[in-house]
Formats: structure tokens, C-alpha cells, sequence
């Protein structure tokens, strides 16, 4: 089976068009964490509130921004000791798919599925496993991924590198870099 990935897919299909027009202003929240639990003594910790993870390519998009990060929960109240803390609040982060990482603009060739590209490319069982829990159906699916959303899908520093020298390796191997 053939596929082909563009640029343009990894950022939900906004297709070069609507990239180079003039949008409405994009405004982007983050989470809030939730409350913290009331206690006797001492008071429940609030909640973590998450942001929003970027894609940095996506920000050419002609348009103004409004990025804010998340909001801790509140923390929870004592009756006879100490509230607990309030949650941590993240800032946004903006991330760079392998894609963009790479300089690579199209994909083509044969859509290996996981498994498949896992063993041509000498990945190990664990990272396949990690790849499959992530929901990666296929190996030029990965490129649309960023080492952070990685991170986020709990590989290490090391399988991300190698998840990134097969990326680089099945390039070379159908003419794209």
C-alpha cells in the first residue's frame, strides 16, 4: 500500500492556502486543574492545569495569536489545620514535528504499519509497544509527531532519539532527504 504525508497534514489539514490568507484571531486556552479535596487536618492539593501543546509551523498562519497557559486548581480547605496548596499552572509550549525538524515536506512510499517498521527499521519491542499505545498505526504517521508528544506518551530520551534515527534512515530510504 502507497501513502503520501504532506506538511500540511500534520497540522490537522490547513492547507497552504489558508495558510498565506489573513484569519480571525486564534485564541488558545489552557486547562484548569481542579479543587483540591476538604480535610480535617489538612487540606487537599488543587490540581495541575495543563496548556497547550503548539505545533510551531502552525504559527505562519497569517493571524493573531492570544496563548495563555493553564490555571492551577484551587487548593482545598482545612477545618482545623492547613489549606492545601493550590495546583500548578503550565505554559504553553510549542513544539516541532519530526517533519519540520527534518526540512521534509512530503512523505512517499509504502505505509509500513507499526510492527512492520519497527522491524525493518531495528526498533526494539518496548518502543513498538510505546508507538502502538500511542495510537501510531503506521511509521510515516510518526512524522507528524514531536519529541515532546513523545515525551508526553512516556518514551525516554534514548528511544526518542532512536524513534528518530529510523525516521531519518526510511527518508534516505525512499529518496526524501
Amino acid at each position: 500500500m502507497s501513502s503520501s504525508i504532506s506538511l500540511g497534514t500534520c497540522y490537522a489539514g490547513v492547507s497552504s492556502t489558508t495558510r498565506k490568507r489573513r484569519l480571525k484571531p486564534m485564541i488558545i486556552g489552557g486547562g484548569t486543574g481542579g479543587q483540591g479535596g476538604e480535610g480535617n487536618r489538612q487540606g487537599g492539593d488543587g490540581g495541575r492545569g495543563y496548556a497547550t501543546q503548539i505545533p510551531i509551523g502552525i504559527l505562519e498562519l497569517k493571524t493573531d495569536w492570544q496563548v495563555g497557559g493553564g490555571t492551577g486548581g484551587g487548593g482545598g480547605k482545612s477545618s482545623s489545620g492547613s489549606g492545601g496548596n493550590g495546583g500548578d499552572g503550565l505554559a504553553p509550549t510549542f513544539a516541532q514535528s519530526f517533519m519540520e525538524e527534518l526540512k521534509i515536506t512530503e512523505i512517499t512510499g509504502s505505509a509500513l504499519d507499526i510492527s512492520q517498521f519497527c522491524s525493518e527499521y531495528q526498533l526494539s519491542s518496548k518502543i513498538e509497544n510505546l508507538l502502538t499505545d500511542a495510537g501510531y498505526e503506521t511509521g510515516s504517521g510518526i512524522f507528524c509527531a514531536s519529541k515532546q508528544t513523545l515525551l508526553e506518551d512516556k518514551f525516554n530520551k534514548g528511544q526518542i532519539a532512536e524513534v528518530e534515527r529510523a525516521l531519518i534512515q526510511f527518508n534516505q530510504r525512499t529518496g526524501q532527504v
